[in-house]
């Protein structure tokens, strides 16, 4: 398996880069962090099979949109809201969580401060999806059953359960939130080019890991 690897910007650098409509790419070490990077990664893992590729890993687990004063929006447990940049700084510091800075292609000022203001008018206070953690774990593990061809009623189930998207349109979970607000305005810009985007969509569309989906997203570094 290849890595992708990056230790992310430093805490004066994310001060100096990060402006409205970015998107803030977290790689974070807790429990819930790791699982959701193995389950990405075994997802990952799975389409460069099917294509040929080097196996690679996924290097995030979470997506957020930089708003005023490098603040995040992030759709997290207790529902979307607006994340302190000190938060965030505290967090790098203490090397408890990595970040990455993506911006559109080609960067549009107004598109990015309406994707902010979209995500502040529409989604702040909205349930956060809690299922998705669950079912996009367990979608690592059975996911080669979209590919099956059924011939009981048992493999009928399981692909019709492994075809099925993992979030779900009542609630957000942080990637979603970011794209919901990039497709919230006219034109809209759908960045992910899918539904139900995950931190995997995003490395994808920023071409960091391979896929056949369009390049949307570029990493902003200190360079």
């Amino acid at each position: 398996m290849t890595t992708s690897w990056n230790r992310g910007l430093s805490p004066e650098n994310f001060y100096r880069l990060a402006r409205p409509g970015m998107i803030a790419h977290v790689r974070s070490y807790g429990v819930m962090g790791r699982l959701i990077r193995w389950a990405l990664t075994h997802w990952q893992e799975r389409e460069c099979r099917a294509h040929g590729w080097p196996e690679e890993e996924v290097w995030g687990n979470h997506d957020g949109l930089v708003c005023h004063g490098c603040d995040v929006g992030e759709a997290a447990p207790g529902g979307v809201s607006i994340t302190p940049v000190e938060t965030y700084i505290k967090q790098m510091r203490r090397g408890e969580i990595q970040v990455r800075l993506f911006e559109p292609i080609p960067p549009n000022i107004t598109h990015m401060m309406q994707a902010q203001d979209n995500l502040l008018r529409y989604y702040i206070g909205s349930p956060y999806d809690y299922l998705a953690f669950g079912r996009l774990l367990y979608k690592s593990l059975v996911m080669d059953w979209s590919d099956i061809k059924p011939t009981t009623w048992l493999e009928r189930w399981k692909k019709r359960f492994g075809d099925h998207a993992a979030g779900m349109k009542w609630a957000n979970w942080c990637t979603e939130v970011c794209a919901e607000s990039y497709l919230s305005f006219h034109p809209f810009l759908n960045l992910w080019g899918t539904a139900n985007p995950t931190p995997m969509t995003t490395e994808q569309v920023a071409g960091i890991i391979k896929s056949d989906k369009v390049v949307t997203l570029r990493e902003v570094t200190c360079a």
